[in-house]
């Protein structure tokens, strides 16, 4: 009975932790990634019916996050934080094959999740957490959406400097 019990707590932390298929925009020949880390929780998932198949991603190829109607997902990353002052685009956008389309409702301020609302304070480089609800609005019609998901900086001189792009997928039940 204790082995059985020692055996089951030791398997909880991989079931704990949350898994997500993406991808960076960018080939990694570009620029060094920013991104150390990307979860979005609250995503719903299942096995693939009928038979059992573990979870699996391949990049952004694999099960998609599934949200419902009148939920709160919450997009979490850990990055390498260079020393952003302005963190004030954040934004999601629908990707189709020939353009891409702004998520509605989406906050702008980027700084407001960067290190729990100081991020931005601080121009120090250093690894950095960045957590944004995502309020499953009810006008969003069920479907399955490819997402890019990109983190500006303006910079002083008012242009902007991509810090992030990720892209995965997104599908509302």
């Amino acid at each position: 009975m204790r082995t059985h019990l020692l055996v089951l707590l030791s398997c909880l932390p991989s079931l704990l932790v949350s898994k997500i298929c993406w991808n960076e925009c960018r080939s990694d020949s570009e620029k060094d990634s920013l991104v150390k880390s990307l979860d979005i929780a609250g995503c719903h998932r299942r096995s693939t019916y009928p038979e059992y198949e573990d979870f699996w991603c391949e990049g952004s190829d694999g099960p998609p996050c599934t949200a419902l109607t009148g939920e709160t997902l919450s997009i979490n990353m850990e990055i390498f934080n260079p020393g952003i002052a302005n963190l004030t685009q954040s934004a999601a956008y629908l990707v189709t094959s020939f353009i891409s389309v702004p998520w509605p409702g989406m906050d702008t301020d980027g700084c407001n999740y960067l290190d729990g609302g100081k991020g931005c304070e601080n121009l120090e480089g250093r690894l950095s957490q960045f957590s944004m609800p995502v309020y499953i609005e009810s006008y969003y019609p069920p479907g399955k959406y490819d997402l890019k998901y990109q983190l500006y900086e303006q910079l002083e001189d008012g242009s902007e400097e991509e810090l992030v792009c990720v892209l995965f997928t997104l599908r509302i039940a």
